[in-house]
């Protein structure tokens, strides 16, 4: 039994817990310690027995919480260090509470109701957001006055009469010499040091480079980043014939947007090397084989044959690109490749090969470690020896199988048994015993 289901065993009982937690004092860090699992695990195995906390909060080693005193009701609590110098509090209530202890009563100016504000909002007017929101939309109380530069009537708050003088506008007021002009901003006409477009500016908003839009900022930042004139080459435009400097990062093919769109009028029909489908591509990125998208580029890759020479018999083949092993040994036959093994390899042994597929129920990763060949040649030597392979869903099964332990020491039959899904056919015979019973006969 392994370290862990003894640990499991001993958290199902509740004795062992309170012995631990409530007899010998330990907290919950040192109970996950001595039975080697997760503090987690113990918290709630904990909650699920209804173990009470100690009067001394010991879910937490003693050495971790600091005492400290509630400034308000006197009680003493417990808090992680960290929280020594802020914590004053024993509880949210007492918190609440003290914070309402200094507060000022005022009442709302909109609404008349009496509201509590801490001494550093005294100056609040309203007791809501909505109150507030009122009051500056209808604008409360207003008082009539007549301007006392040109005699028309206005309305304004009481809070913002002036006992001397008032004034209907700005304009007024600065008639009246109460409120004198400000100075005339003066502008002037500047060049864009990108495209070098005429533009007005305020001299206090004038610099050292100007420019006309954010557009005409970018391009002059991004073309001085890059200014080096080895990161440029010359090209000639398809369309005008005209000579421009690109970056040699950009594939750019044209030298304005204007032949870029005269240019992908000019396009070439051409036929899929693939479907046969006939299809309109630009002139200049024609080549000898076009393809109409890439699925029909992947799937004419796949069907392109190579030629290969069997390293059994000598004879030359053909294969897909996507068959052809780079790596090791390409063979014309099945025949091929099973000639080609060691006559003591474990693959030609189909008895072998069967009990550790189907009695040992390896994987096929597990058999070709075992053996010196590698490869993909296990699948292969499953399928010429005829044994039936194992679904994907029958994987599932024996997985689940082995991890209770059902499968030990038993047998393909009684596996089979156990579990119904497992129906494979009845085995036929292989290439290789066929061929073994015709030089018997001859």
């Amino acid at each position: 039994m392994s370290i862990s289901q003894k640990a499991s065993e001993k958290l199902e009982s509740d004795e062992v817990l309170r012995e631990l937690y409530w007899e010998r004092g330990l907290s919950l860090n040192e109970i996950a310690d001595e039975l080697e699992v997760s503090q987690t695990t113990v918290y709630r195995r904990m909650k699920e027995h209804d173990i009470p906390r100690r009067p001394d909060g010991g879910w937490w080693q003693e050495g971790e919480r600091v005492t400290k005193k509630c400034e308000r009701c006197g009680k003493e609590f417990r808090v992680k260090p960290y929280r020594e110098e802020t914590a004053r509090f024993c509880s949210r209530e007492c918190h609440n509470a003290h914070q309402k202890e200094g507060n000022i009563k005022k009442e709302c100016e909109e609404c008349g109701k009496e509201f509590e504000v801490p001494p550093s909002q005294k100056d609040q007017r309203f007791c809501s957001k909505s109150c507030y929101l009122e009051n500056l939309n209808e604008g409360g109380e207003r008082v009539e006055l007549e301007c006392d530069q040109c005699g028309k009537k206005f309305q304004r708050k009481p809070s913002a009469v002036n006992e001397k003088r008032n004034y209907c506008s700005r304009e007024c007021a600065q008639e009246a010499g109460f409120q004198p002009p400000g100075p005339e901003k003066e502008r002037k006409t500047v060049n864009c040091d990108y495209c070098g477009k005429e533009i007005e500016r305020l001299e206090s908003a004038l610099g050292e480079i100007n420019f006309c839009s954010p557009k005409c900022v970018v391009r002059y930042f991004g073309e001085r980043r890059t200014r080096d004139p080895e990161n440029y080459e010359t090209k000639t435009c398809p369309v005008c014939g005209e000579e421009f400097e690109s970056l040699k990062s950009k594939e750019r093919e044209y030298c304005s947007i204007e032949c870029a769109r005269e240019g992908r009028k000019n396009r070439e029909t051409v036929v899929c090397e693939n479907c046969g489908k006939e299809f309109e591509k630009i002139k200049s990125k024609v080549k000898e084989e076009n393809f109409c998208s890439q699925e029909c580029w992947k799937e004419y890759e796949e069907k392109k044959l190579v030629k290969l020479k069997c390293d059994t018999c000598g004879r030359e083949f053909e294969r897909p690109q996507s068959q052809v092993n780079e790596k090791g040994k390409n063979f014309c036959s099945r025949e091929c490749a099973f000639t080609t093994l060691s006559e003591n390899s474990k693959l030609r042994d189909r008895s072998w090969l069967y009990e550790r597929y189907w009695i040992d129920l390896m994987s096929t990763n597990q058999i070709k470690e075992m053996i010196p060949e590698g490869g993909h040649t296990v699948w292969a030597y499953l399928k010429f020896h005829g044994i039936e392979t194992r679904s994907q869903k029958d994987a599932v099964q024996l997985s689940v199988a082995k991890r209770k332990g059902e499968c030990k020491g038993k047998g393909i039959d009684e596996i089979l048994a156990d579990y119904s899904d497992f129906h494979p056919e009845k085995r036929r015979e292989t290439n290789y015993e066929r061929m073994e019973r015709i030089l018997k006969e001859a």
